[in-house]
Formats: structure tokens, C-alpha cells, sequence
């Protein structure tokens, strides 16, 4: 946790502006450790993103930041309209041999719009 979750966290507090929100599979560290709002794309924190409330989906079109897992967020990681802006991995895992060994922030691409 501490060489993905926490260290891509540290990443946000030092590079994203303050005030901007970010997408993030991982709200827990991304927010404490980040000190950013964190518009949650799994919803559980974001129960109108987890219906897909017409608000929550306007909402989410305006970020212009996402932070997770690749394997977790394909057509985000497989997209031209977003580009990676910072990576962050480890060897370590104990729990499972997963495609969860990388964190990647994607910054959307303005120039695809």
C-alpha cells in the first residue's frame, strides 16, 4: 500500500494543483495523503457515480485527472484522450500475482477534444 497507494498520493500533493479533484479507484490514500477532493469511480464513496446520476456523470466529465490501477480503468489507459502523466510500481506484492503491480495518474489530453 504504501509503495503504490500512498506514493502516488505523495505524487498528487506535490504536482496537482490545489482545489483540482481527481478520479480515483483508490479515494482512501489518494485523498489523506493527497489533500485533493477525490471524485470516487468505484462508488462507494460517490453513490451517485455508482448509479450513474446524470449529475455525477457531469461531474466526472469535467476531470481532467484519473489515478488507478491500468487493468482497472482500460478505456481510460487505452485512450489517446488521456496520456500518462506519472507511474508508480512495485515488486513487492505478497497478497496475489496481479495486474496491480503499477499506479498510473493519466492527465487528460486536450488536444484529442
Amino acid at each position: 500500500i504504501e509503495e503504490l497507494n500512498v506514493a502516488t498520493a505523495l505524487w498528487l500533493r506535490d504536482h496537482v494543483p490545489p482545489g483540482e479533484t481527481v478520479a480515483a479507484r483508490d479515494a482512501g490514500a489518494s485523498r489523506y495523503f493527497g489533500g485533493h477532493k477525490v471524485f470516487d469511480i468505484v462508488g462507494l464513496n460517490h453513490h451517485g457515480f455508482l448509479h450513474r446520476q446524470p449529475q455525477a456523470m457531469a461531474e466526472l466529465a469535467r476531470i481532467s485527472l484519473v489515478v488507478g490501477f491500468p487493468s482497472q480503468i482500460p478505456r481510460i489507459s487505452s485512450s489517446a484522450d488521456w496520456l500518462p502523466v506519472h507511474r508508480t510500481a512495485t515488486q513487492n506484492l505478497t497478497i496475489c500475482r496481479c495486474p496491480q503491480s503499477e499506479m498510473v495518474a493519466y492527465r487528460r489530453n486536450l488536444a484529442s477534444r
